[in-house]
């Protein structure tokens, strides 16, 4: 069994999910609808994998209906700061 499959028992536990993964099969909408809905309300969500890791459409929906949900999306924060 992937390893990250074993942790998703933990997302209704935990305040804070960073990823740091590789993109590839088994990552690519790791964190998806279903996985969002069973994190706390006002949890964060930190991603620094670079790649669709993280399902837009599903997180858009969910930060929408979660306005405590909080999300930071490193590999696009940093390409911000390399325009200064």
């Amino acid at each position: 069994m992937p390893q990250h499959h074993t942790h998703t028992r933990s997302l209704p536990c935990v305040q804070v999910v960073s990823l740091h993964c590789l993109l590839d099969k088994s990552t690519h909408h790791l964190i998806n609808k279903e996985r969002l809905a069973m994190m706390k309300k006002d949890a964060v969500l930190i991603n620094a994998a670079r790649g669709p890791i993280v399902d837009e459409v599903a997180l858009v929906d969910h930060l929408k209906a979660n306005p405590e949900f909080r999300w930071v999306d490193a590999p696009r924060a940093s390409k911000s700061l390399d325009v200064l």
